[in-house]
């Protein structure tokens, strides 16, 4: 069952990564809109870092399921 166990932690570490650049990109992408005073772009970057932020959260949160069926 450490197989299992060390799955999850590898697909916690990928789903984390990617939550990261999520936020990364949705920083990016609110900065433009500041700068060009987009409303719809400023909206969509925040949105991004927020759901780059619950990414992470749920990537943290795989680490805690046990998978060990004992």
């Amino acid at each position: 069952m450490d197989f299992l166990s060390r799955g999850m932690n590898l697909i916690s570490i990928g789903v984390g990564a990617f939550g990261a650049v999520w936020i990364i990109w949705g920083i990016i992408v609110l900065a433009t809109g500041l700068n060009e005073t987009n409303g719809h772009s400023i909206r969509d970057g925040f949105l991004r870092a927020i759901a780059g932020a619950l990414i992470v959260a749920a990537a943290a949160w795989l680490t805690q399921v046990d998978v060990s069926f004992a």
